[in-house]
């Protein structure tokens, strides 16, 4: 009387699709459903080129906030302090310090930025593997040998079926530069 005989999951009438049906919440139904369709939803090139993004996002960050002071710079002004010795007033040695913390804090910055980008680098490494190893799984990859039987098989297809020329020689000028080959004698 209360559902607890009712048929669930697959085996009931109003099953949509399988393993997660029970339990998708509606408001998923239709990504789900573009997400099984969507024949390269195992591939990671989206996720590399989001990665290569930010990698670009933080080099350009880093790159507009080099320090006016460069560590050599910093090093001679703590040796100028520590020379004028007994010379120090409060407020300029003060100044001088917090400026000098102020650059150490900015290349700290940088070192922690610099130290995302290297992760960020080692995912997108890891990635490439992952995508690489999928199209090999595929089988959508060609060793440059095998190209090269393609095109030559491609070639002598065309010159089979091509009886002018002067076609021949313009369609082997182009067969050439796709396959970035020398001229003949060259």
């Amino acid at each position: 009387m209360h559902g607890g005989a009712t048929p669930r999951g697959t085996a009931s009438p109003n099953t949509r699709h399988g393993r997660y049906s029970r339990s998708m919440p509606r408001r998923l139904d239709a990504r789900y459903e573009v997400a099984r369709a969507d024949p390269e939803l195992l591939s990671v090139r989206d996720d590399e080129a989001l990665i290569q993004a930010e990698i670009e996002r933080r080099l350009e960050a880093l790159r507009d906030a080099e320090p006016a002071v460069s560590m050599l710079d910093l090093q001679r002004r703590i040796e100028r302090m520590l020379a004028e010795g007994r010379s120090w007033d409060a407020a300029t040695t003060e100044r001088q310090v917090r400026e000098i913390a102020a650059v150490i804090e900015a290349a700290h910055e940088q070192e922690t930025v610099l130290e995302g980008v290297f992760e960020l680098l080692g995912r997108k490494a890891r990635l490439a593997r992952q995508e690489h190893r999928r199209l090999v799984d595929l089988e959508q990859l060609l060793t440059s040998e095998e190209a090269l039987l393609v095109a030559a098989a491609l070639t002598e297809a065309v010159r089979r079926v091509v009886g002018d020329k002067d076609v021949l020689e313009v369609l082997e000028v182009e067969f050439r530069e796709i396959l970035s080959l020398p001229e003949p004698g060259s």
